[in-house]
């Protein structure tokens, strides 16, 4: 942000948001990188916390362009990625477990095992295409099993 102007004699401060499309999808980025459910594949999970973090994720993508408008391509994409956040949901509340699921009971969490794979798989295909669109790198490499 840019300062714009002061106003006197009461004070206030203007300010010029010179965030484009390609700052939004690069703090997109730094933000889904800081979340494991995408990128760590790990011998046991909490369902709860992979569908608090889903959440987290989905709630971030509706705010995605509240504030500077979005190519329509891009936001084709960023609709996706709400899909797979709720298809993702809606899989996983099938799923009559609680507690640790554990990697290697794959016949009692298949259906969660699933879900996470696809979530992962439609995730990576967003991010590799604004990887390509705006020539930023994703850093952290999503994992491919479950």
């Amino acid at each position: 942000m840019v300062l714009k102007g002061i106003a006197l004699p009461f004070g206030g401060l203007s300010w010029d948001n010179n965030i484009n499309e390609k700052d939004r999808i690069q703090f997109l980025f730094t933000y889904l990188e800081s979340k494991r459910v995408l990128y760590d594949p790990s011998e046991m999970e909490r369902k709860e916390w992979c569908i608090t973090s889903v959440l987290e994720i989905k709630s971030s993508l509706v705010e995605i362009n509240r504030d500077i408008k979005i190519s329509t391509e891009s936001l084709k994409v960023i609709n996706s990625m709400i899909d797979t956040c709720n298809n993702f949901l809606n899989n996983v509340n099938k799923q009559d477990s609680s507690g640790i699921i554990y990697n290697n009971c794959p016949n009692d969490f298949e259906l969660f095992y699933q879900s996470m794979k696809k979530f992962r798989d439609n995730m990576k295909y967003a991010i590799e295409y604004f990887e390509r669109v705006y020539n930023i790198k994703f850093r952290k490499e999503l994992s491919e099993t479950w």
